[in-house]
Protein backbone atom coordinates (compact mmCIF):
# COMPACT_ATOMS: atom_id res chain seq x y z
CA UNK A 1 0.00 0.00 0.00
CA UNK A 2 2.93 2.33 1.00
CA UNK A 3 4.66 1.64 -2.12
CA UNK A 4 1.56 3.02 -4.15
CA UNK A 5 0.91 5.87 -2.42
CA UNK A 6 4.66 6.88 -2.86
CA UNK A 7 4.15 5.71 -6.93
CA UNK A 8 1.15 7.97 -6.88
CA UNK A 9 3.01 11.00 -5.01
CA UNK A 10 5.80 10.94 -7.70
CA UNK A 11 3.19 10.58 -10.29
CA UNK A 12 1.26 13.79 -9.08
CA UNK A 13 5.06 15.54 -9.12
CA UNK A 14 6.33 14.61 -12.52
CA UNK A 15 2.60 16.26 -13.81
CA UNK A 16 3.46 18.92 -11.91
CA UNK A 17 6.79 19.34 -13.77
CA UNK A 18 4.97 18.82 -16.99
CA UNK A 19 3.12 22.01 -15.72
CA UNK A 20 5.45 23.75 -15.31
CA UNK A 21 7.66 23.53 -18.16
CA UNK A 22 7.72 26.84 -19.63
CA UNK A 23 8.00 28.58 -15.90
CA UNK A 24 11.71 29.96 -15.00
CA UNK A 25 12.69 26.98 -13.08
CA UNK A 26 11.70 24.66 -15.77
CA UNK A 27 10.23 20.84 -15.31
CA UNK A 28 13.14 19.78 -13.10
CA UNK A 29 13.32 22.41 -10.58
CA UNK A 30 9.26 22.49 -10.97
CA UNK A 31 9.84 18.71 -9.89
CA UNK A 32 12.30 19.10 -7.12
CA UNK A 33 10.17 21.76 -5.87
CA UNK A 34 7.10 19.50 -5.95
CA UNK A 35 8.72 16.83 -4.09
CA UNK A 36 10.14 18.67 -1.26
CA UNK A 37 7.03 21.02 -0.91
CA UNK A 38 4.26 19.04 -2.27
CA UNK A 39 2.65 19.10 -5.51
CA UNK A 40 0.19 20.61 -4.68
CA UNK A 41 1.65 23.54 -3.02
CA UNK A 42 4.13 23.56 -6.57
CA UNK A 43 0.85 23.58 -8.50
CA UNK A 44 -0.21 27.00 -6.72
CA UNK A 45 3.47 28.27 -7.13
CA UNK A 46 3.40 28.06 -10.79
CA UNK A 47 0.54 31.00 -11.17
CA UNK A 48 3.56 32.99 -9.09
CA UNK A 49 6.37 31.80 -11.74
CA UNK A 50 7.08 34.00 -14.34
CA UNK A 51 6.71 32.62 -17.62
CA UNK A 52 9.85 31.91 -19.82
CA UNK A 53 10.31 34.45 -22.54
CA UNK A 54 11.18 32.72 -25.68
CA UNK A 55 14.81 33.30 -27.70
CA UNK A 56 15.26 35.75 -29.45
CA UNK A 57 11.84 37.57 -28.63
CA UNK A 58 12.46 41.58 -28.49
CA UNK A 59 12.15 42.58 -24.97
CA UNK A 60 8.88 45.28 -24.53
CA UNK A 61 10.54 48.27 -23.65
CA UNK A 62 8.88 51.50 -23.45
CA UNK A 63 8.98 54.64 -25.22
CA UNK A 64 9.97 57.62 -24.10
CA UNK A 65 6.82 59.91 -25.95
Amino acid sequence: MEVLLFLGYIALCLLVGILGRETRVGYWGTVVISIVITPFLAFLFLFFFAPREPRGAPRHTPTGS
